[in-house]
């Protein structure tokens, strides 16, 4: 009796966490919460026996650890028992006042009514085959139990008594989750934000791993099974691509509306102009907004690299050809650019209130804004999505107001990396202004003028307004280069 105390005494000691409640009847007292750990069998039925205050004898076959670890809350020392024998492969019986422990398929021997089933479990984690290497796992089968390796589904097919195949299932889940380990992954070019919003990530990620992200560095905090994170990892890598960049080239340009007719530009019989991509077609006649003075639609056409030189080329002869800006702007596929070309008049304008006369000054811009978006294909073509807005002063209303006269459009084109999109049409009615000058002093810096003469004519002449769009896909590494 004094031995069987001592016992008791050292195996609370190894067990300090567990604390109980009231007695049940026939079901031992509740166990609020233990744990076990690398605890050994045989120490665990002991600490059992001794709360419950049942005797419980075992078999010699009886030994080794509980496994897998396991934490237990609020159960009756009854059902711990039994937890604890079905992930160990044992099981008991009641013999009168007290407890036998055997081996689960020698109590099982008699249980031939209960269903034979067959389960299959697909690892996503762990490896099937070793797995089922494990010795741990084939002693939770009965005698007729048997498990077989799908190396292609990388998965365990148990075949054995529906109760035992539940335990079996549990168990092999366990080490399929395996330890969670956390891992920093950062982004390159993607935000992190926006790849955990997506939920895509989510999918991967086993029932107990989480991910989140740090805004500071950009970056994935992934807690979960090694093999999830690794699965996590390739797929990162997969979507962190830079975003395709377009440059975008322009040139704006007045000339003479004779001159593009030399060069075979006639707005009205756009197909002159040059060849869009196959099976394209373009409107030839946009139309405007209303209170155009300048001519009411544009006009648009494609150019070839070598068309457009050419063109440059012949225009830049004229001597009346102005261009106005050759700007060049980079932007991400699918955001927007704007191009500015233009000048911003001061304008006096005169407001009345109460009878006083108040007068202030308003800028008034005025000249060309072209608003390019363009959408890079997959085999390196570029839609692209075109406003151009041209707005011109008409000269003062009442109260100094400004009088604008604007035309706008919007269209979209697809054309390839390095062709050229045209846009014109566009004529202004002005008097032509002649320069006459003397040779070489006219030239001169500073007191040239003295030697030069600007002539207004009396005729009008009409002005075409051109603007060349020129898109070029923009190759990047995949990954930058490292420090």
């Amino acid at each position: 009796m004094i031995k069987k105390i001592f016992l008791s005494i050292i195996l609370l000691g190894l067990f300090s966490g567990i604390t109980f409640s009231q007695v049940t009847k026939n079901e031992g007292p509740l166990i609020e919460s233990i744990s076990f750990e690398q605890t050994e069998l045989k120490d665990a039925i002991d600490m059992i026996s001794s709360t419950w205050g049942i005797d419980i004898i075992y078999d010699e076959e009886v030994k080794g650890k509980v496994a897998p670890p396991i934490k237990l809350t609020n159960v009756s020392c009854e059902k711990a028992l039994k937890i604890i024998l079905d992930l160990s492969g044992f099981a008991y019986e009641w013999e009168e006042n007290l407890i036998r422990v055997k081996k689960k398929s020698k109590a099982l021997t008699a249980a031939v009514d209960e269903k034979v089933v067959t389960q299959i479990y697909i690892f996503k984690n762990a490896k099937a085959e070793e797995v089922e290497k494990s010795s741990s796992l084939k002693e939770l089968l009965t005698g007729s139990g048997k498990i077989t390796v799908d190396q292609k589904l990388n998965a365990l097919s148990i075949t054995d008594i529906e109760s035992n195949v539940n335990r079996v299932v549990i168990f092999i889940k366990r080490l399929d989750e395996g330890e969670k380990i956390t891992k920093v992954v950062p982004l390159n070019f993607a935000k992190a934000a926006d790849v955990v919003s997506s939920g895509i990530l989510q999918k991967l990620l086993s029932e107990k791993g989480e991910i989140k992200t740090d805004a500071r560095t950009n970056s994935l905090v992934i807690t979960d099974g090694e093999a999830n994170i690794k699965e996590i990892e390739e797929f990162v890598k997969k979507i962190d691509l830079p975003t395709p960049q377009v440059m975008i080239e322009a040139t704006i340009l007045e000339t003479n509306s004779n001159y593009t007719k030399d060069l075979g530009i006639d707005w009205q019989f756009q197909k002159k102009l040059g060849k869009g991509i196959s099976g394209i077609s373009y409107d030839a006649h946009m139309a405007l907004g209303a209170g155009a003075a300048t001519g009411g639609i544009f006009q648009l056409g494609t150019l070839a690299a070598d068309q457009f030189a050419t063109i440059i080329e012949a225009l830049e002869t004229k001597t009346d050809t102005k261009i106005l800006s050759n700007p060049r702007i980079a932007t991400i596929n699918n955001q927007e650019a704007i191009i500015k070309v233009g000048k911003s008049t001061p304008v006096l304008i005169t407001t009345a209130s109460e009878g006083v006369a108040f007068q202030s000054v308003q800028y008034i811009e005025t000249g060309v804004t072209l608003t390019v978006t363009p959408q890079i294909t997959p085999d390196d073509n570029v839609t692209l999505k075109i406003h151009p807005v041209v707005s011109d002063s008409l000269g003062i209303g009442p109260g100094g107001a400004p009088i604008l006269a604007t035309s706008e459009a919007t269209t979209t084109v697809l054309v390839k990396s390095g062709q050229t999109v045209v846009i014109g049409g566009l004529l202004k009615e002005t008097k032509p202004v002649t320069t006459t000058k003397v040779p070489i002093l006219g030239d001169i810096p500073i007191i040239g003028w003295l030697f030069r003469k600007k002539t207004t004519g009396t005729g009008e002449e009409k002005r075409d307004l051109m603007i060349f769009i020129t898109p070029r896909v923009v190759k990047q590494l995949e990954n930058p280069p490292k420090d």
